[in-house]
């Protein structure tokens, strides 16, 4: 599956900082390709972050830095 998301950050009181929760609580529910080897408890959705520069803009719009592209596949 192909995804894209982009973090909304907020400022938090509970921590007296800008956080994105909602991007923290979607990036627990699959691991890091790069981390799938050492994971001491395995997800059944594995991931990766797709470089922006590596998807083709087919009509102009300016990207902004907090859009990312994930590839997510089930764990085999």
């Amino acid at each position: 599956m192909y995804l894209s998301i982009e973090k909304r950050i907020n400022f938090t009181l509970e921590w007296l900082e800008a956080t994105c929760k909602a991007y923290d609580h979607f990036r627990s529910l699959f691991e890091d390709e790069a981390a799938m080897q050492h994971s001491p408890d395995p997800k059944a959705f594995v991931g990766r972050c797709i470089p922006l520069e590596d998807i083709p803009q087919h009509f102009e719009y300016e990207r902004v830095k907090e859009l990312e592209i994930w590839e997510i596949w089930l764990r085999e």
